[in-house]
């Protein structure tokens, strides 16, 4: 009798469990450039200046802030395995601003991005550039209607480039960024894995 009792429980532990084959659900943005909080991406990243170590980078719309000029900004923050930082980001007409906690601009895009516009972004002699606009391809999942950026910027012992692929809606799809300011400061390539 009792293993007829050990195995009718056993048998409904067993039946009973099963493995979780949830996924989860990517879903686009409402806006054509993502800017709401509670909007969150998930990239693999990988660092070429420390012997191309991979890791993942999360980045979280996580409330809104006034900045000193008055504007309404939404606070990112971008979660690297050792670190984090944070950007503010605002739209003033066709033009979305990207500022660090210094309040420096750091990134531009004008939008709706457009096969061949150009624009200046934070510093002189800095430029992005729509190169093309097409349907990409990532892991296996096609982003139509996207768009390739290409950042070039120098000065006196500097230069940034960066090539970016974008989908409205979406998002940063991958990024390639390297930066040299007296040696290099960042060789990194990002590619979104959730959102």
């Amino acid at each position: 009798m009792r293993y007829i009792f050990l195995i009718l429980i056993l048998s409904v532990v067993f039946i009973s469990c099963k493995k979780d084959n949830t996924q989860i659900e990517n879903i686009n943005g409402s806006e054509y450039f993502p800017n709401t909080v509670g909007d969150y991406w998930k990239y693999k990243y990988v660092d070429s200046l420390i012997n191309n170590s991979t890791s993942f980078v999360d980045v979280n719309i996580v409330g809104n802030k006034t900045l000193p000029n008055g504007q309404n900004a939404k606070v990112w923050v971008f979660n690297f395995k050792d670190h984090a930082y944070t950007n503010y980001v605002y739209q003033t007409g066709d033009t979305i601003k990207f500022l660090n906690v210094y309040l420096e601009i750091v990134n531009t895009y004008v939008t709706p991005l457009l096969l061949n516009n150009k624009w200046e972004n934070s510093f002189l002699f800095d430029s992005i550039q729509v190169k093309q606009q097409r349907s990409f391809i990532l892991n296996k999942k096609n982003f139509d209607n996207s768009f390739l950026l290409n950042e070039h910027g120098y000065s006196f012992n500097y230069y940034l480039t960066r090539v970016e692929w974008f989908c409205p809606n979406i998002g940063l799809l991958t990024k390639t960024r390297k930066e040299y300011n007296l040696g290099y400061v960042d060789d990194s390539y990002w590619e979104l894995v959730e959102y």
